[in-house]
């Protein structure tokens, strides 16, 4: 079968050239509705390619069915991104399943050609009889990731035997007993699954970062290390424009590469490049965004890594810090009871004041994560105001935000319990959380300061009602 021509332009156009190891022998396969392993590094860019090719040969059967990825949770958002723009080159549809009753959601309606879903997102549908009995083909991302390879054994108990299995992996020679055992015969090909000559780099900084606020490391690092000049490599050209204008603004002229070798320049690699390309860098003038789940690829490639912490990763945490601090010190202006003198007192006997004062805080520290994690049942109101409080937040539907993106946030980025996320209400210019206690919405404002989410720095607060004028008396 001939790759069809405006898929090949497409794809050429974001970056995969006719040489890509991808382009030039996993797409073709995938387009032929034969089964692949992908063997690339850590990022979802490797992957569209594939998906894009493996879509259109759905198209062309006779009983359509959709193409399921099952995805790590951590790189959920990423995958999802990799798979609409996929979706949209080949001219279909995709739509992510993050939770079980959306994905039974989307197969019902049967309008997504590819839906996204995590492990237990697909455990649930088979425990439930609601997984497709008919797939395109089932594509697994980074299994690697995963604890135990039998969390995938239900996946393939039913699957039919000419069902595709596209297996995307950076670590080929650690899953080749999954390989062997679900995609048999499946040839490995990717810049991983190649010979490789490289060593690994003695010493190489990164910079840990969400797979959502990369763009916004890019400037957070132009500004840290004062860059006038910054090569920004990419596996493909999907975020350039993105990239452009953010960095638009802050007086650095921006190199964009995508799949070359860089240039000498200070160069901060967007995605997780091959082996190759890391020892042909300055180690000094070079830095590597690790988005969660890279880590344990660059750890095999990079024996001294040099973490950086990012500005927005400090400025959070003095604010945190600040806030306590600031409540400590009302606490003090205000009074003390004179039991807690009486319950201190033998203490001092044997510990410091400073001593002591940090074991306090250790201790409130302590109740108030244990309180933000622990479950709280819903207690109706009898007023027209839902019960609970509410977070104050300052990005709304004029930010392009939406409740499924604050739900992600606090869940799966900064491991706010779902069962405390109450009612979420988007406006135009802020959205309004609710939780159970008053200690949950504390920590959520705390998690959130100096967040990123869609190039929007967070700012929260807890929302108190306005008081109402007492109603006039009677004469």
């Amino acid at each position: 079968m001939l790759f069809p021509a405006p898929l090949h332009s497409a794809l050429e156009a974001l970056g995969f050239g006719s040489e890509d190891s991808v382009m030039r022998t996993a797409a073709p396969l995938a387009l032929r509705g034969n089964s692949v392993a992908v063997a690339a590094p850590p990022s979802p860019s490797y992957g569209v390619p594939v998906l894009a090719a493996a879509l259109t040969h759905g198209s062309e059967q006779e009983q359509p069915a959709p193409l399921v990825a099952v995805v790590p949770e951590i790189a959920l958002s990423a995958w999802t991104r990799a798979a609409a723009l996929a979706a949209r080159i080949s001219e279909k549809r995709a739509a992510v399943g993050a939770t079980t009753a959306r994905a039974r959601h989307h197969l019902a309606s049967g309008r997504a050609d590819a839906l996204v879903v995590t492990p237990a997102v697909a455990s649930d549908l088979l425990r439930l009889s609601a997984f497709p009995s008919r797939v395109s083909a089932l594509m697994l991302a980074w299994p690697e990731l995963e604890l135990s390879d039998e969390v995938f054994v239900p996946l393939f108990a039913d699957l039919a035997k000419e069902t595709p299995r596209i297996i995307v992996t950076a670590d080929p020679a650690g899953r080749s007993s999954l390989l062997d055992r679900y995609a048999w015969r499946a040839p490995v090909v990717g810049p991983l699954g190649e010979s490789t000559t490289a060593a690994p780099v003695a010493h190489l900084r990164t910079a840990a970062v969400s797979w959502d606020a990369r763009i916004g490391a890019l400037a957070d690092l132009a500004d840290l290390f004062n860059l006038d000049e910054l090569t920004v490599w990419t596996v493909d050209r999907s975020a350039h424009t993105e990239i452009t204008e953010r960095l638009a603004g802050h007086g650095t002229h921006v190199k964009l590469i995508a799949g070359d070798p860089p240039s000498p320049d200070f160069v901060i690699f967007f995605d997780p490049p091959p082996p190759e390309l890391l020892g042909q860098v300055d180690g000094a003038r070079a830095v590597v965004l690790a988005p969660p789940g890279t880590e344990p690829y660059l750890s095999r490639w990079i024996e001294r890594p040099q973490p950086i912490v990012l500005p927005g990763g400090l400025d959070q945490a003095e604010e945190a810090v600040a806030a306590d601090r600031r409540a400590i010190r009302a606490k003090l202006e205000s009074g003390i009871d004179r039991g807690a003198y009486l319950a201190l007192a033998p203490l001092f006997e044997r510990w410091s004041g400073p001593a002591l004062a940090a074991g306090l805080y250790s201790l409130w520290t302590e109740a108030r994560r244990e309180a933000a994690s622990a479950p709280s049942p819903r207690v109706e109101s009898p007023s027209r105001e839902p019960a609970g409080f509410k977070v104050w937040v300052n990005a709304g539907r004029r930010d392009g935000i939406a409740p499924a993106d604050l739900v992600g946030l606090l869940v799966r980025e900064l491991g706010v319990p779902r069962e405390s996320v109450g009612r979420i209400d988007v406006r135009e210019t802020f959205a309004l959380i609710e939780f159970p206690t008053e200690a949950i919405a504390a920590s959520a404002i705390q998690r959130l300061a100096g967040r990123t989410l869609k190039q929007r720095r967070i700012a929260a607060r807890l929302d108190r009602p306005r008081e109402r004028p007492a109603p006039p008396r009677s004469p």
